[in-house]
């Protein structure tokens, strides 16, 4: 089918729902006749989830030097297709050629190492990473840069994005605004020389300036020859970078044609399958019936002399009924004005909704004044992803269901059903989980929960960013319905287009001031530019600015918690030595060392298995059980082979036990219940081999572990190496880096190529292998077998690597932290002996400190000094 015939389907003279693959005559400007070469080719891609059919037979080529546009819906179908050339998702039929070879099965690696780049429309960073770390990871094998050239190398990938952005390689991505994640992720791309390059919604968070420079380094990439294949809402920019354009619409591929000859009224009707007669609904002054402004109309939100980070006393009245647009240049204040309004940032000033006053600060006190607001990152701040649509869209209001405390399900469930049908959610299966919808339908379950709490105040910060037109027109209905009702609305958005159409007023912001007010036939795109470009404002707010600095740094990171620890081991030493001449002896400090090197090593043990985000209950019985069977095979009369068995049979041991806890990571089985099963199993083993302690294990063994030099115990010098040594790898090798990327963003550690489940069982084999070390020190501590001997292990280990910085959540820690924490909990266990206080103060003291450890390492990472 040629392109003439495609050409014809977009005006629509042929109606037909037929595939207009344009492989059969390349398009004009990449090659024409047998000189163009394909770079990626999907044939016959079929996709079914229960119930749903996500692709039906998609093909499509895409030539070496072109770009390809693909457009659809949200839902369509376009994630899906990307996911699946992309190695992240087997297809149920079909095949992917990646220049020339096959992706013969779902890998990421693999897409990776074919030449294939994808930039997805949710970031695939590792929020715990640097920048750095993430280019590192990403980049396909043979093309890493050494670990020291590394930061060099991404400082001046970065440099050519152009523009006057300097950007620190050194950074962690979770401290960079939603745009520059994009340009990191944008850059990280572009660094693979890809030769396929997919681009996956690449401008939704992106300045104007910024998508200037994308589609300049879009044009760079076609002239050399990389394929490019552009999913995108936005139809301009569709019209303006693109050569040919697909068109996917309920997972059928409708058609391929040349962009230059389809016009955008008819691309349009191809995605949604109508004509769109009526983009915006009327505005409050063309509506019937309505009255001018008036001085007598009060106005139903006051904010006066508003003042926050980059704002400057902002103030502004909104009527009822009235849609207030905030415009300019991103960074201007206007985000900021809106969540500090939703409570979600501090400031000072005065405002007022319905005639009371609003406690600034309080996203409580926000909800009880009736604001509602919808943010900008609906997967960070909107959706629930684990709870499914119907709780979704009723949390806010279970109070109205509930009798008593009892949430009557009927009565709860009809309403989530009526919220959902009114806003057009599909599916319309309440059960399904939010996250499993497209994007629009997640924007229109946020807007579900939000316009059903009957909001005098709506809050909207980039409503209809990530989706697709048709959704987009109901978005612009839904919120004009809502304050017809009498609710006025606040709506931040980086498309002037949209703010024309949809706002009565746009208030213009350039560097924390408001510049400029447009009304009735002024709100265009032309005045709202001009009044920008015109501006000749500054910030008179320096000192809401922060300056990042390496102290900042420091204390953001993952090493504050390890010079607090040593403050804290030494500021007690000196007091305990205050008050006990006998504390600081090398006896005492021997002892002290002894206990805290069996420590140490359970806590770093656990420390590996916090950094991929799960827990390990099971080290304390471990370490019991590795005692116990030593009891049986290392003891007295053995020979040195029997004792090398036995050995073995102690690292056999632990590294079954590893596996089994690494098993049910692959069936999603929760690692807190996977490892409190094996802690059990491990127990009831110990106390069959040994109901009561008992046996001896060889002296020769326990006074080898036992050895000292000096006052200073070999293992406690062993364990500190060790805690250096896996430091080291933990920030300077790529498993180290994985290790943390897979605890970070599981999701997106896969997506960069990272083997996840191989990752895992590193890490809890590696743990279980850490827990011999510590069995080892029980070993020569009590000499026999004592089914008891390690359980108290388990919580300690917990409490050592939470006081070294550990986060329960993954991707953050360091082992000489949980080294530090070991040593810190053992002298206070030593120090309350020698202060003569009851055992109680030991578990006083290691509570107390954990929890305003814990509370102060998270205070001191958001907000550094």
């Amino acid at each position: 089918m040629g392109t003439e015939h495609c050409a014809a389907v977009g005006q629509g003279l042929v109606e037909e729902r037929q595939s207009c693959d344009a492989g059969h005559a390349p398009p004009g400007g990449v090659g024409e006749g047998s000189g163009a070469v394909v770079a990626l080719s999907l044939e016959g891609i079929t996709k079914t989830f229960p119930g749903v059919t996500a692709l039906d037979n998609v093909s499509l080529t895409v030539y070496a030097g072109e770009t390809h546009a693909i457009v659809g819906e949200n839902g369509a179908g376009k994630s899906t297709l990307m996911a699946i050339t992309a190695g992240a998702m087997r297809p149920n039929s079909g095949r992917v050629e990646i220049v020339g070879t096959e992706l013969t099965h779902a890998s990421p690696t693999l897409a990776r190492d074919l030449g294939l780049a994808i930039v997805y429309q949710h970031p695939a960073l590792l929020p715990d990473l640097t920048i750095a770390e993430n280019f590192w990871l990403s980049t396909r094998s043979g093309h890493r840069p050494s670990r020291r050239a590394l930061v060099s190398w991404v400082a001046q990938e970065l440099a050519a994005w152009g523009g006057s952005r300097r950007i620190d390689p050194t950074l962690p991505v979770r401290e960079l605004e939603p745009d520059v994640q994009f340009i990191v992720e944008i850059t990280k791309a572009l660094a693979q020389r890809p030769r396929v390059l997919i681009l996956d919604e690449p401008t939704e968070h992106l300045p104007a300036d910024d998508v200037d420079v994308l589609f300049e380094r879009i044009a760079a990439l076609q002239a050399s020859g990389t394929a490019i294949l552009y999913i995108s809402h936005r139809i301009d920019d569709v019209k303006r970078i693109s050569s040919r354009v697909s068109v996917l619409r309920d997972g059928v591929l409708q058609g391929t044609f040349q962009t230059a000859e389809i016009s955008e009224a008819d691309i349009v009707k191809q995605v949604v399958g109508r004509s769109l007669d009526v983009i915006f609904p009327p505005r409050r002054a063309q509506q019937a019936g309505a009255t001018p402004d008036a001085v007598e109309e009060e106005p139903l939100v006051e904010i006066s002399d508003l003042t926050v980070h980059r704002l400057a006393k902002f103030s502004l009245k909104i009527l009822p009924g009235e849609i207030v647009g905030l415009a300019g240049i991103e960074g201007s204040g206007q985000r900021e004005l809106i969540r500090a309004l939703a409570g979600l940032s501090r400031g000072s000033g005065s405002v007022k909704v319905a005639g009371e006053s609003l406690r600034l600060g309080s996203n409580a006190a926000a909800a009880n004044a009736s604001i509602a607001y919808i943010p900008n990152d609906r997967h960070s701040e909107g959706i629930f992803p684990s709870l499914n649509v119907r709780e979704n869209i009723s949390l806010t209001r279970l109070t109205q269901f509930a009798r008593a405390g009892v949430v009557n399900p009927l009565s709860e469930r009809n309403w989530a059903k009526h919220q959902s049908e009114s806003l057009n959610v599909r599916p319309p299966a309440l059960h399904r989980k939010v996250e499993n919808l497209s994007g629009g339908n997640q924007q229109k379950t946020v807007l579900a929960r939000v316009l059903g709490s009957e909001p005098k105040l709506i809050l909207a910060d980039e409503p209809t960013q990530g989706v697709d037109v048709g959704a987009r027109v109901e978005i612009y209905h839904f919120l004009r319905e809502a304050v017809n009702k009498g609710a006025s609305a606040i709506v931040v958005s980086s498309d002037a287009a949209e703010l024309e159409g949809l706002c009565d007023r746009v208030i213009v912001m350039s560097r924390g001031h408001r510049v400029a007010e447009l009304r009735g036939e002024d709100v265009t795109e032309h005045k709202m530019t001009e009044a920008v470009l015109m501006s000749t404002t500054s910030r008179d707010q320096p000192v809401t600015e922060r300056v990042d600095t390496r102290l900042r740094r420091f204390f953001r990171g993952d090493y504050l918690p390890g010079v607090v620890l040593v403050l804290a081991i030494v500021a007690l030493g000196i007091y305990t030595t205050m008050k006990s001449s006998a504390y600081l002896t090398g006896l005492s400090m021997g002892d002290l060392l002894t206990l805290f090197a069996a420590l140490a090593f359970v806590a770093m043990a656990q420390q590996l298995v916090l950094l991929v985000g799960g827990i390990d209950l099971s080290v304390g019985p471990l370490a019991g059980l590795l005692v116990v069977v030593a009891s049986f095979v290392l003891v007295s009369g053995r020979s040195p082979a029997l004792f090398v068995l036995g050995f073995l049979l102690l690292l056999g041991i632990a590294i079954a036990v590893g596996f089994a806890n690494w098993v049910p990571t692959l069936l999603g089985i929760s690692p807190l219940l996977a490892t409190l099963v094996t802690y059990t199993a491990l127990q009831g083993v110990s106390l069959l081999l040994r109901p009561l302690p008992g046996g001896e294990i060889s002296t020769s063994i326990t006074d080898a572990i036992s050895t000292k030099v000096g006052f200073m115990p070999v293992a406690a010098i062993v364990a500190i190496v060790l805690a250096l040594a896996l430091e080291f790898a933990l920030k300077r090798t790529l498993w180290g880096v994985r290790i943390r990327a897979v605890g970070s963003k599981r999701t997106a550690a896969h997506g960069v190529g990272v083997r996840v489940s191989l990752i895992l069982l590193s890490a809890y084999v590696g743990a279980s292998l850490l827990v011999v070390l510590g069995g080892l020190m029980l070993m020569s501590q009590i000499g026999s077998g004592d089914p008891t001997a390690g359980t108290s292990y388990t919580l300690v280990s917990i409490t050592a690597a939470v006081l070294g910085g550990a986060s329960i959540f993954g991707g953050r820690g360091a082992f000489v932290g949980a080294a530090l924490g070991a040593l810190l909990v053992q002298q206070i266990n030593t120090s309350v002996v020698f202060l003569n206080l009851t055992s109680d103060w030991q578990t006083y003291l290691i509570g107390g400190l954990t929890i305003v450890a814990a509370g102060f390492y998270s205070r001191m990472r958001v907000v550094a000094p």
